[in-house]
């Protein structure tokens, strides 16, 4: 899990590869399971707040838009940077993206060329691999004579480089005059009559310092509009949904594995259950199921993502992890 330094990691989700960064993972997860709901929660943090004060003519807001969270924020804020607008990202570690590939659309990326984020150029040099098709079923067993394989051509069948596609991002953006402000943390919001105050102070990249280039602390960012794209962890969204618990989790564990025949690793499976429904007790039943695409890293090479779907689940992230891991490693094997 060391195979990459922790100091060119992307901190965004599935960013880290390390040992500690699953640890930080799974205290989440167990801080999730057993949140206080309701009145027993207690009062919502107050991350955003509404003041009747304006920023004033004197203070008009720096930027139009402010993107917090710039893994996938650079994307939309290129885009908007392109279109005349003075737009600002903040990130809490470096603006990355992670060695894993992504998968897409071939449709997606040419919308992406669309909207300007990329070149058409920049969007061939991100692709690592193409394939078709991809495959769609579910069957109570192996053998299942009533079960239907759906195949899906141009569905997720483009693999990507997110550490390319961000990077050739960012570098339009900022060739236009847009603004990032990495290992800068967003530590309140103030929403005002005309526009928004954003609180930051500089944030530590893994084993280090921030650098020169970060905010400085207590340093105010203001904009006419800001876009929360921080993802699941967004203290926007924690605010909003405090004292909720989700009504279902999806655990995803993912690996990669090496040795398949280069003449059949030409498709993939975009949702695929080969094993029963399974009761796991408390009434809740579930069916395990995974992903897999051919990887660009080689011919024989191949992604899969597995999942554990519950609606109570009693395990942590690493035991799943870890059960997980075997169960998909026979499987691999037996392919």
């Amino acid at each position: 899990m060391e195979a990459m330094p922790s100091s060119i990691q992307a901190m965004g989700a599935g960013g880290s590869s390390t040992y500690q960064g699953l640890l930080r993972a799974d205290a989440g997860w167990t801080a999730l399971r057993n949140m206080k709901t309701g009145d027993d929660a207690g009062p919502a943090p107050t991350y955003v707040t509404e003041s009747d004060t304006p920023l004033g003519a004197e203070n008009p807001p720096a930027f139009d838009v402010v993107v917090c969270g710039g893994t996938l924020g650079i994307f939309v804020a290129t885009a908007l940077q392109m279109r005349g607008f003075r737009v600002g990202v903040v990130e809490r570690g470096p603006l990355l993206g992670r060695e894993q590939e992504w998968n897409i659309s071939e449709a997606e990326l040419e919308e992406m060329v669309e909207a300007e984020v990329l070149s058409k150029e920049d969007a061939e040099e991100c692709v690592s691999i193409r394939f078709n098709p991809l495959r769609a079923g579910f069957k109570r067993a192996e053998g299942d004579p009533d079960a239907v394989d759906t195949f899906c051509p141009d569905v997720l069948n483009t693999g990507v480089k997110p550490s390319l596609l961000v990077d050739r991002a960012r570098r339009r953006f900022e060739a236009k005059g847009g603004v990032v402000m990495e290992f800068t943390s967003i530590d309140g919001v103030s929403v005002r009559p005309d526009g928004v105050a954003l609180s930051t102070s500089p944030s530590s990249p893994p084993g280090g310092k921030p650098p020169a280039s970060g905010a400085a602390t207590g340093e105010e960012v203001t904009s006419r509009l800001v876009l929360d794209c921080m993802g699941n962890a967004s203290p926007m969204v924690r605010q909003i949904r405090w004292g909720k618990k989700p009504e279902g989790v999806c655990l995803v564990v993912g690996s990669c594995a090496r040795g398949y025949n280069p003449d059949t690793n030409k498709s993939g499976d975009i949702i695929y259950a080969n094993n029963p429904i399974l009761d796991k007790g408390d009434g809740v039943g579930v069916q395990y199921f995974w992903e897999a695409f051919p990887a660009g890293s080689g011919p024989g090479d191949r992604l899969r993502h597995r999942t554990l779907p519950s609606s109570s689940p009693k395990r942590t992230l690493g035991l799943s992890f870890n059960e997980s891991s075997r169960d998909c490693s026979k499987k691999q094997r037996r392919v």
